[in-house]
């Protein structure tokens, strides 16, 4: 769980829950205006289930979202939202249920903005697509972070990703209102992407890798799991000759510093150091230049148990005790000599890498 002091500081981790405050009423410690607080910067409300954040400091795009927060609140039955974790299809209604109103006259502007994003998703423009974030609520206060919500279905239309239906208010008369059909892409997001929304920085070097490539092809990946976070590669020369000798100098240094910390295998002590390997929790291939020299971002395996660990097999709790994917039999775990009752000790400093690494393990 990321506590309360910490959300302004965090990272958005699929399936991570993030407290709420405990004193100074429900408003000042409402979850999701907290985590969306940026110094010199405006806040979201604190307040309803579709919440609007506009770009800042860029004067042309004023009346532009930065992204869009969906909060299922459990606590309403008028709008019975559901998120299908099999399919990654989440259902969320729009916020309108006024009788007197037209469907877009609405406060939060909520179905406003499903209205101009489905347009512009399906229409495959070069216009500005916010990401919209959605999160649910639960023990009433706090919240559980899901993904990045897209909204494009593959394989439908407009019309049926986006549908205006009729409801019928008990005693009022009948209303529209949105029903919203998005595609979940359960990635992580750094924090300094959403400054970077907020301020219109087009070329974030923190762009979570499937959104964009959702942007450039009105793609989604038919599994969406096994993803981490991408930095901007644009300022280096794209060969395989720059990219192997630039790999082997870091990786050779990193490995000496890690069999200098290590005696062994971290999962089974193996010591023979030519079957050790210097394994990085969140990946060589996409991690920033400080992710790859950084020792916290490693461990030391065996040669099988980094395998495991490379493909997202296994990973690790934030006490160290292993976790297993569910995609492996449990026939299997004493030929890959790993069980449930193994451990590692993780440093307190290795636990931001490794909660990436956790987001992407198979299931």
């Amino acid at each position: 769980m990321i506590k309360f002091k910490d959300l302004r500081n965090s990272d958005l981790i699929p399936g991570e829950i993030y407290e709420a405050g405990h004193t100074g009423g429900f408003f000042a410690g409402e979850v999701i205006s907290n985590i969306f607080k940026f110094d010199n910067l405006r806040g979201i409300g604190n307040q309803g289930g579709i919440r609007r954040s506009m770009i800042e400091n860029n004067p042309s795009l004023s009346n532009e979202e930065a992204f869009v927060i969906l909060l299922d609140t459990k606590g309403d039955p008028d709008w019975p939202n559901k998120y299908n974790n099999s399919t990654k299809i989440l259902k969320y209604y729009g916020d309108n249920k006024d009788p007197k109103k037209q469907y877009l006259d609405t406060k939060q502007r909520g179905n406003e903005a499903f209205e101009k994003y489905y347009r512009r998703a399906y229409s495959k423009t070069n216009e500005n697509i916010a990401p919209f974030f959605y999160f649910e609520r639960i023990n009433g206060k706090d919240v559980r972070f899901i993904g990045i919500a897209v909204p494009f279905v593959e394989g439908t239309t407009i019309g049926e990703a986006l549908n205006l239906d009729k409801f019928t208010k008990k005693g009022e008369g009948d209303y529209e209102n949105y029903v919203a059909r998005f595609t979940i892409l359960e990635t992580p997001v750094p924090r300094q992407w959403l400054y970077d929304l907020k301020i219109a920085q087009n070329k974030s070097e923190y762009f979570p890798t499937v959104w964009y490539n959702f942007l450039q092809s009105r793609e989604l990946p038919s599994k969406n799991k096994n993803y981490v976070l991408i930095p901007d590669t644009t300022n280096h020369p794209e060969n395989t000759g720059y990219r192997m000798t630039a790999y082997r100098k870091t990786q050779s240094k990193f490995r000496s510093r890690l069999l200098d910390r290590e005696s062994g295998c971290q999962l089974c002590n193996l010591s023979i150091p030519s079957l050790l390997v210097a394994s990085h929790i969140v990946p060589w291939a996409i991690a920033d230049e400080s992710q790859k020299v950084n020792l916290n971002n490693g461990l030391l395996l065996c040669i099988s148990h980094d395998a495991l660990f490379d493909k997202c097999f296994i990973s690790f709790n934030e006490d160290g005790q292993i976790l297993i994917s569910d995609e492996l039999p449990s026939s299997e775990f004493e030929r890959l000599h790993i069980n449930e009752q193994m451990i590692i000790d993780l440093l307190p400093e290795q636990e931001q890498f490794m909660r990436i690494h956790r987001a992407a393990i198979r299931t």
